[in-house]
């Protein structure tokens, strides 16, 4: 569902996309299709990542923790994938 919390994170993260700059200065999207696929290959990231899909084990404060679509929409969620994936900024 869209409700009004997720649709303003929705469109946070577009800003967020068009106008962040990766770790080498350079811009992650200038246009509308390069955000596009920066999004897509942002979740492909997230899906890859066992963790944040829970094939692996979870302990401790992460037992019953579950990797949704909010969450990757977070600044946490972001740091998360772009930090703790391969060669991704």
């Amino acid at each position: 569902m869209l409700g009004d919390p997720r649709r303003k994170a929705i469109t946070a993260f577009w800003r967020w996309v068009l106008t962040s700059k990766r770790t080498d200065g350079a811009p992650r999207a200038q246009t509308a299709e390069h955000a596009l696929a920066w999004i897509r290959a942002y979740f492909e990231r997230a899906h890859d990542n066992d963790f944040l899909m829970g094939r692996t084990e979870r302990f401790g404060a992460h037992s019953g923790w579950r990797c949704d679509f909010d969450f990757l929409l977070t600044e946490k969620g972001k740091r998360h994938v772009i930090e703790k994936t391969e060669a991704y900024a």
